[in-house]
Order: structure tokens, then C-alpha cells, then sequence
């Protein structure tokens, strides 16, 4: 789980220049009032703005520092990433709000300044609780004229870029009326799929500013599927490989248990003139071939034990000894090597003891 929920959600990017928009009140006016119009367009659940959009190839983290948290020597202090949002970005990406409250329309830069935290500082830093109330200040060289920002709220934490992330380091959220930002992620939830909400939303845009443009339109599932291209890629040609390892194993075991049991064709003949049974005969040889097989298997098995541990950075919620994995590739082994000692032994039965005899 990425911790958001991307279906039916459709993102964007614009970047406000400079030149025409050099105040913050501008920029801010601009944002809410593009908000607000694709909140208007039909079968638009839900829509908000984003500086830092998961999967979207950005990236904003900074030294956060927490008031009356001492570092321990040698500790450093937390660098999560920094979020500035609208008010209703948790909203249209379904991101739980697990305490407090999220950020108000209200809010201005005149306003106190408040900030919300994801899950995984909240337990790093705040294990006991008390974590809505506590100030932070962004930066480690403060100054102490400038006012903090107090945690109004804990929301569940967000996967950025990869689905497999081990080590997250956290977020902190901003509301953008008081720390405005010029380039934004628009995020637009839909209540079913609109292949056409693309042109709705760039039209939206042109309404407001019509020389504005909108780039990198793509949905959320896009953005997360893109995400497991490299390693998606790696696992394909694993499994290209292995796939053509178990075939070359299966057409090796055939071929040399197969051999195996012609080569014995004169001692069947003996056998069967001495009157062995042909389903004992069958019985021995197969018992003989699995028996090659087994040997190999050991060999293999342990190799694969040892050798697999090399794909661990590839993984994710499985294990690189997969017991399910090694017994579908043994038991799909064992049976390629039944059935090279049962066919060509039950051939072999089947021809006359004079004939098997003179066989070379």
C-alpha cells in the first residue's frame, strides 16, 4: 500500500512565472481559485494542490527541529520531506488523518502558523503522544523572532517514490496560504474514470490565466506503475532466465535418464527372460532414475539456498527462500524425471526378450 489511494485520480503541474507573479498574494489567489474550479467540473469529487506529489519525481526535504526534542550526541536531527499543500490534499488522496485536524480554509499567513505530521515521526519522536501541540521550526539556524509552527494534526505516512521503501525518513505538511509556493502538482479525484478530465482541468487553468501552461498530465496509477519500471525490468529477465534454466534442466534430466534406460535394453531382455514382472522391471528404473534426480536436487537446492540470498535487494514481501517457490521447481523436476524413466523403460519392457537380447 502506498498509503494513498491513486485510482481515479488524475495529477498535473504548473509553475507560475516570476515576472507576473512576484507577490505571494497573487500566487496564493491563483492556486485556490484553480482549486476551486476544478472542484466545480462535473464528476470531480475532489481536487487540492501539492509541492511534493508521491511518484512524481520531486523531491523537498529539509532539517526539521523540534522544540524541547534534545538530539543525543551524535544524533541527527530529522530531515523529512516538506509538503506544502492545500487544505484538501488528504481528502482527495484518501490519506488518513489519524489525529488533530487538517489545515482550514481559513488559515492565512496572518494566522498562526501550523503544520501536520505523517505517522512515522510522530512515533520517532512523539512515542508517548502528545504530538498535536508541539512546535517546529524549519531550518537548524533559527531565528527566534520568527514565530514556529504548531502540529495541529497526524496523518498516515505516504510512499514518495518507491513501493518497496525501507527507510522512510518522514513528512511534514504546510498549508500553502502561509509558505506559498510558485510551482505546484495539481491533484484532481474523480468519481469514476474521465479520460477527458485532462482537457477539463487545462481549460480550468485557461480561464485563469490563459498563457499558463499545464505539463506532466498523468494519472496516479501511471505514476506508480512508472515507479517499478527498473525493477519490474530486472524481474522479467530473472524470470526470462530462469524459466530457460528449468526448461534446459527438465531437457537435460530427460534426456540423460532416457539414454540411460536404453542402454540397459539387453539387461531387460535378461530380466524378462528370467520372468521379472514387467511392472517391477518399470518400478526399478524409475526408483533408479528418482534416486539420480534426488541426488541432483540436493545439489541444486543448496546452491539455489546460498545463491539466491544475492536477490534479496530485489524483493519485496518474499522471501529469497521461498519454500513454495523451491518445491513447485523440485516437484516440477521430479516429475520430468519420472516421466524420463517411465516411458522409455515401459518401451523397453514391451519388446520381446530375443529381440531385447540382441539389442546393441
Amino acid at each position: 500500500s502506498p498509503g494513498f489511494q491513486p485510482q481515479n485520480v488524475l495529477s498535473a503541474r504548473f509553475s507560475l512565472p516570476g515576472v507576473r507573479y512576484k507577490e505571494d498574494a497573487p500566487a496564493r489567489n491563483f492556486t485556490g481559485n484553480l482549486v476551486a474550479s476544478v472542484r466545480a467540473i462535473p464528476g470531480v469529487a475532489q481536487a487540492s494542490a501539492t509541492t511534493l506529489l508521491p511518484f512524481g519525481d520531486s523531491n523537498n526535504a529539509s532539517v526539521l527541529m523540534i522544540e524541547g526534542h534534545t538530539l543525543a550526541p551524535g544524533e541527527a536531527p530529522p530531515v523529512p520531506g516538506w509538503n506544502i499543500i492545500d487544505p484538501g490534499y488528504f481528502q482527495t488522496m484518501s490519506i488518513p488523518m489519524l489525529q488533530g485536524q487538517p489545515f482550514k480554509e481559513g488559515d492565512t499567513a496572518d494566522t498562526q502558523r501550523v503544520a501536520i505530521i505523517d505517522q512515522f515521526l510522530a512515533k520517532k519522536y512523539f512515542p508517548k503522544g502528545g504530538a498535536i501541540g508541539a512546535k517546529v521550526r524549519r531550518g537548524v539556524e533559527v531565528d527566534p523572532k520568527d514565530p514556529p509552527y504548531t502540529i495541529i494534526g497526524v496523518v498516515g505516512s505516504v510512499k514518495t517514490a518507491d513501493l518497496a521503501e525501507q527507510n522512510p525518513v518522514g513528512m511534514v505538511y504546510f498549508d500553502y496560504k502561509q509558505f506559498t509556493p510558485r510551482s505546484m502538482f495539481l491533484v484532481a479525484k474523480a468519481f469514476n474514470e474521465d479520460p477527458q478530465l485532462g482537457s477539463e482541468i487545462r481549460r480550468a487553468i485557461q480561464k485563469i490565466d490563459p498563457e499558463l501552461p499545464l505539463f506532466d498530465v498523468k494519472t496516479m496509477p501511471d505514476r506508480v506503475s512508472t515507479s517499478m519500471l527498473n525493477r519490474r525490468g530486472a524481474m522479467v529477465v530473472c524470470l526470462v532466465f530462469a524459466g530457460l534454466a528449468l526448461v534446459l534442466s527438465a531437457i537435460g534430466i530427460y534426456g540423460v535418464l532416457a539414454y540411460t534406460v536404453t542402454q540397459r535394453m539387453r539387461e531387460f531382455g535378461i530380466r524378462m527372460a528370467l520372468g521379472a514382472e514387467a511392472r517391477n522391471v518399470i518400478g526399478m528404473v524409475v526408483g533408479h532414475g528418482l534416486k539420480l534426480a534426488g541426488i541432483g536436487l540436493a545439489i541444486g537446492i543448496a546452491g539455489a539456498y546460498a545463491l539466491t540470498r544475492l536477490m534479496t535487494t530485489m524483493l519485496y514481501d518474499v522471501k529469497p527462500t521461498d519454500p513454495t517457490v523451491f518445491l513447485l521447481v523440485a516437484g516440477a523436476l521430479i516429475v520430468v524425471a519420472v516421466v524420463a524413466s517411465f516411458i522409455p523403460s515401459v518401451r523397453a519392457v514391451r519388446v520381446k526378450p530375443a529381440i531385447a537380447l540382441r539389442y546393441e
